[in-house]
């Protein structure tokens, strides 16, 4: 509940609407995995404890879990359709296969970059399903279907949406991600390069939470040490289940790499493959056995530890929420946590008492802090076009010098008039001095 959004948004009710349909899909991707975990993979119940911390550890503490955003909802998709492939090839089952296309179908506009990948597999098994003449689940593809064109057409007719679609996606993806042109092959390769060479999706991770960057950095190197080893290993090999959460998983990353939007939150949908894939791995490969063997009883005392000193770090160090009590009013605003919050929205405030501030580059995080500036772009200075009046970088991004080199080359003067502190970093925050 402690995401960063900005509460003053043009939407209804955002800081809790949002949050409260999060929640509910967030305890249902718990539900499922809870489900799958005991159904496919009892064998493993020994390495659960893992899957469960690193679920709770993700969607506790990280924007891409209980939030605004949708990345629940997608996540919660991925894994109601490796669920229900997993039950239709156990026992014929297509109950839930049904159910999963029409809500992909049905949800598709709530988050379309990460529900796709899901529709194109469900298309692509689609002749497997007709071949095996399973009726039901063409039908639902086409009903979901139906029920999509009508969401998503409202009074405009299919050919004018066709039409127009590439424009705007074209649009949308210029402006708010760098991603160039959509009609260019090389914009996809060069999507996919970024977080090959960790410097898209994963960079975003690293500067906000360094911690959880080096953390997933090795849950993606052990579950590629498992691909190299099933040649190798006849547990691996023999194991089909494993093949087939690992081809998922490289699934859904192919398409999180193409994507020209790198945000850290859209980990989401691969942590929770994760943590069906993690016990298998750990089991098979014998790691932590002796811990597990000998320190099992202290497990849930460390983890509640660890839960406690993360609510701290990031109640403490979160902007948005000290805002929220502070406009309405409640006593709990006065608590020490929030001592860091309360001196860092004086320093917001301050800043806004400037008047000649129009415009202002920096992180996306800023332009729901200061909505009432034109917000340029993100805080990438070489690719900076527009002269802002303010520009606000973190600080162990820019050294002074490449700060200086900046302002020479685009002859204007600025000056260091505040630094901020929260989200657990710090933010320098340059006015325009003419």
């Amino acid at each position: 509940m402690l995401s960063k959004i900005n509460i003053n948004l043009d939407i209804f009710n955002s800081y809790f609407i949002n949050r409260y349909i999060s929640l509910i899909f967030s305890l249902g991707t718990l539900v499922f995995l809870n489900k799958i975990l005991n159904e496919f993979f009892k064998t493993y119940s020994k390495y659960f404890i893992f899957s469960y911390v690193i679920f709770i550890y993700w969607y506790c503490f990280h924007p891409g879990g209980i939030s605004s955003r949708p990345d629940s909802i997608s996540a919660f998709l991925t894994l109601l359709l490796i669920y229900s492939l997993f039950v239709y090839f156990k026992n014929s089952n297509v109950n839930y296969l049904n159910i999963s296309i029409f809500l992909n179908f049905i949800l598709f506009t709530w988050d379309p970059g990460k529900i796709f990948p899901l529709l194109f597999l469900s298309t692509l098994l689609l002749p497997y399903f007709v071949y095996k003449k399973k009726y039901p689940i063409l039908f639902s593809y086409i009903l979901g279907f139906f029920a999509f064109v009508l969401l998503f057409l409202g009074n405009s007719d299919l050919t004018t949406v066709l039409n127009k679609l590439p424009n705007y996606l074209n649009t949308i993806s210029k402006e708010n991600f760098n991603s160039g042109d959509l009609d260019n092959y090389s914009t996809y390769l060069n999507n996919f390069l970024k977080d090959i060479t960790l410097q898209g999706r994963f960079n975003h991770l690293k500067i906000f939470y360094t911690d959880t960057y080096y953390f997933i950095l090795i849950l993606y190197f052990l579950i590629f040490i498992c691909i190299l080893l099933i040649p190798f290993k006849k547990n691996l090999n023999s194991n089909s289940k494993l093949k087939v959460l690992i081809l998922y998983f490289i699934f859904i990353n192919f398409f999180l790499f193409l994507a020209p939007n790198k945000w850290l939150h859209h980990f989401t949908q691969t942590i929770i493959i994760i943590c069906l894939i993690l016990p298998i791995i750990l089991f098979e490969l014998k790691i932590f056995n002796k811990f597990l063997n000998n320190r099992i009883k202290y497990v849930n005392i460390i983890l509640l530890f660890f839960i406690i000193i993360k609510f701290y770090t990031y109640t403490s160090q979160n902007i948005f929420l000290y805002r929220f009590l502070v406009n309405e009013n409640l006593p709990i605003k006065d608590f020490g946590i929030f001592d860091k919050m309360k001196n860092t929205n004086k320093q917001i405030n301050l800043i806004k008492t400037k008047k000649k501030i129009k415009s202002i580059i920096a992180n996306p995080i800023f332009k729901y802090i200061f909505i009432e500036y034109d917000y340029i772009g993100t805080d990438n200075l070489k690719k900076l076009k527009i002269q802002p009046d303010l520009i606000i970088l973190q600080d162990f991004q820019w050294t002074d010098s490449e700060i200086s080199h900046f302002i020479k080359k685009i002859n204007v003067e600025y000056k260091l008039i505040q630094t901020i502190n929260f989200n657990n970093n710090k933010w320098k925050v340059y006015l325009i001095d003419n």
